[in-house]
């Protein structure tokens, strides 16, 4: 997948998405080139303790090669 994602929680645990993603109805098909100018809906799932408090969400381009992009974060309340 060319993004990377982590589910953040207050204590700053870092979740991963549930795997196979791609099998969840409506989500595109696991390597879907999308081109430049399209768009397609993604749901991501991550099993989550009950007691965690969920602060972010952040995401980070795999197909960058040289390493210098790290994760963008999105930080919200729920």
């Amino acid at each position: 997948m060319p993004i990377n994602t982590k589910l953040v929680d207050s204590q700053q645990h870092n979740f991963d998405a549930i795997e196979d993603l791609d099998k969840l109805k409506g989500n595109p098909e696991c390597n879907d080139q999308l081109q430049p100018g399209f768009e397609a809906d993604m749901t991501w799932v991550y099993l989550v303790p009950q007691a965690a408090t969920v602060i972010g969400w952040g995401f980070q381009d795999t197909t960058d090669f040289s390493g210098t992009l790290g994760f963008t974060t999105v930080r919200f309340d729920a």
